[in-house]
């Protein structure tokens, strides 16, 4: 299984969808925001060397951008593991069917 997220494996190449999203906001830094939900939504989270980029593209710092990153929930700057429960007190049969 790919680490990348699944809407990326049909992508030839990571920095390409970044430039293309990119393009796509003429690299407007008032379209920051949009940038990144854009981003996170191909990629499942907001990798650092991403951040870097688009600061280098908006002309920005990346301070300024892991700012505002870190400002809005709905952003994740790591990559998170989800956990799952498999108590007695939960549905151990649903638990199980969502591990691999």
């Amino acid at each position: 299984m790919s680490a990348l997220h699944p809407n990326l494996q049909t992508l030839p190449d990571p920095a390409a969808a970044l430039q293309a999203v990119l393009a796509r906001h003429r690299t407007d830094p008032h379209q920051l925001v949009q940038i990144l939900r854009e981003l996170q939504a191909l990629r499942g989270w907001l990798p650092r060397e991403d951040l870097s980029r688009v600061a280098a593209a908006l002309g920005l710092t990346l301070a300024h951008v892991e700012g505002v990153a870190g400002f809005y929930r709905f952003f994740h700057t790591d990559r998170s593991v989800p956990t799952v429960c498999c108590s007695a007190t939960t549905s151990p049969t649903a638990c199980w069917a969502l591990m691999p």
